[in-house]
């Protein structure tokens, strides 16, 4: 092979590697937004619509611009792809802490128990 036809060849497999690089690059910065423009990533809770509304959590993101979701349906886990502006964030993955989690709680009396989220915490009462 002479070398000008390598140095050709070099210099388009460099461009098309630019070129992927960049188109993989600004699809990640787009893809990452619902439908009301918030950023999505890994591991936040979304609301889809898959025969009706249902409550899902992102697992990956593909193609660009598509989310996989976990959620149930008919009993079973499904995993299903939707456009990111299709999905709308309900709770960030950053948000979410144990102390934020629904819980019970009773009085001293045990005669009245209300479920609700720990919001603060204040002197340690």
């Amino acid at each position: 092979m002479s070398a000008r036809v390598f140095a050709k060849l070099k210099s388009v497999a460099l461009g098309m590697a630019l070129f992927l690089s960049l188109f993989v690059s600004a699809s990640n910065v787009f893809a990452q937004e619902d439908s009301n423009g918030q950023k999505l990533k890994v591991g936040d809770t979304v609301e889809v619509d898959f025969h009706g509304i249902r409550e899902a959590k992102i697992i990956e993101f593909k193609f660009g611009d598509s989310a996989v979701c976990e959620f149930e349906y008919d009993g079973k886990t499904k995993e299903w792809r939707f456009p990111s502006d299709w999905v709308t964030l309900i709770e960030s993955a950053d948000d979410s802490d144990a102390s934020l989690e629904m819980r019970s709680w009773t009085d001293s009396t045990g005669s009245f128990t209300v479920k609700a989220k720990m919001l603060s915490n204040k002197n340690g009462k």
